[in-house]
């Protein structure tokens, strides 16, 4: 039995040759890779963080 490399990367649907296929003609591309606008709705509020500190845990060297 022969051991094929799995060429389909998570979310995408898409192989990883029609990936590369997307590189060698630009064209094909839909979606430029110019990062997302994000809006400050977007953005989790700072009173919805939460720092879950214990000195207990921190380790003497």
């Amino acid at each position: 039995m022969e051991f094929e490399p799995k060429t389909q990367p998570k979310g995408t649907g898409k192989t990883a040759r029609d990936l590369l296929s997307m590189v060698e003609q630009p064209d094909l591309v839909d979606d430029p890779l110019t990062p997302p606008v994000l809006e400050a709705s977007d953005l989790p509020s700072t009173k919805d963080i939460k720092l879950d500190l214990h000195l207990d845990d921190a380790v003497d060297y």
